[in-house]
């Protein structure tokens, strides 16, 4: 039988509306669906194990910055105090030199060409120093500007001697030597003048060089006065780390002196001190094959079994005791033109005696 037009109209709105409901019904079975992923993914992240997990995670990532800000910060306020550490050595070495080359026995001239050598060898190493020297010298005029009668060296003992005790130490059986810290001098004429053995600073702690040592050497072969380094130790300042800058200069010169360490007056140094020092002669020993000698007063704590570098000054008509070499002098000799305002020291015995206590078991 055949549909009529009214019931066909109404078959169609039928398929009609229920295509309507079924997409309704889809559309609200996907919505269902969607709000499910998202609250199960909520309930994830709010989790309590969830949380805690991110919760740590952001705590270390926090630490781990807050560390490297802090070690950041640590190695800037170690690098701003080496450098106002290295700016006030070259400060001080630059005063030292300025003073001993304006130690001309009054003459500004002299004292002149003295100032005008540091600038031309870049001994002056300090900007601002070195342009007002230079502004100095410039506008000086001839006859006039500083000049000192002579240099004095502070120590806890102190004073020169006269040619004539001098001479006596000689003739009864003394070599004659002298020490340098940065001073620029004349080797020749101290050989003329019977110098036959000096001892240079090389280093101090655990960053400081001397910066003429370069120059002090060939001066020294030069001339054919015998060498040695000494090193000032630094009581604070870790024993390894002291070798270390010290061992560079000893590989790299040719000493025959028994290496020295300068411990100074120190009276109040204690047991740590006296074992930093042990530890630095032990380094020494193990790598150069010789003891090495230290420079100290009587009352510096100081390790045995090392020969003593003893400074006694004002006192020559009494020998020190048990010492391989006396500082006689810190001072010189008063008024000789090269022997004035530099430390003096004298060895009992000749020359082979004592370049035999620095020498390595497989030399010759």
């Amino acid at each position: 039988m055949n549909d009529t037009p009214d019931q066909l109209a109404f078959e169609r709105e039928k398929w009609a509306a229920d295509v309507e409901l079924r997409r309704q019904e889809l559309a609200l079975k996907q919505q269902t669906e969607n709000r499910l992923q998202q609250e199960t993914r909520r309930s994830r992240v709010l989790n309590p194990l969830v949380l805690a997990v991110l919760a740590a995670a952001a705590a270390a990532a926090g630490n781990i910055a807050v560390t490297q800000i802090n070690n950041v910060e640590q190695q800037k306020i170690q690098e701003d105090n080496h450098k106002k550490q290295v700016d006030l050595e070259t400060l001080k070495e630059n005063g030292s030199r300025l003073l001993q080359a304006i130690s001309t026995g009054g003459d500004p001239d002299k004292a002149a060409t003295n100032l005008q050598f540091l600038l031309d060898t870049g001994l002056i190493t300090d900007v601002a120093t070195a342009s007002k020297l230079q502004n100095y010298l410039a506008n000086r005029k001839p006859g006039q500007g500083a000049a000192l009668a002579n240099t004095t060296q502070q120590r806890p003992l102190n004073g020169d001697i006269s040619a004539d005790q001098l001479k006596t130490l000689l003739e009864s059986g003394y070599i004659l030597g002298v020490d340098l810290n940065h001073q620029i001098v004349d080797f020749k004429s101290l050989s003329q003048k019977g110098v036959s053995f000096t001892y240079l600073k090389s280093s101090q702690g655990s960053t400081i060089l001397n910066p003429v040592l370069a120059a002090q050497v060939k001066g020294a072969e030069d001339a054919k006065i015998k060498f040695g380094l000494y090193h000032f130790v630094e009581p604070n300042v870790d024993a390894a780390a002291q070798f270390k800058v010290f061992a560079g200069n000893l590989h790299a010169h040719h000493w025959e002196l028994p290496p020295a360490l300068d411990i100074g007056d120190k009276p109040g140094s204690g047991s740590e001190y006296v074992a930093n020092v042990s530890k630095l002669c032990a380094l020494i020993e193990e790598e150069f094959h010789v003891k090495p000698i230290l420079y100290a007063v009587k009352s510096t704590p100081r390790p045995d079994g090392f020969s003593l570098w003893f400074p006694q000054y004002n006192r020559l008509a009494k020998t020190p005791a048990d010492f391989l070499i006396w500082q006689i002098s810190s001072e010189g000799v008063a008024g000789d033109e090269f022997l004035s305002g530099i430390d003096l020291n004298v060895f009992r015995g000749n020359l082979d005696q004592l370049l035999a206590a620095g020498r390595k078991p497989d030399s010759k």
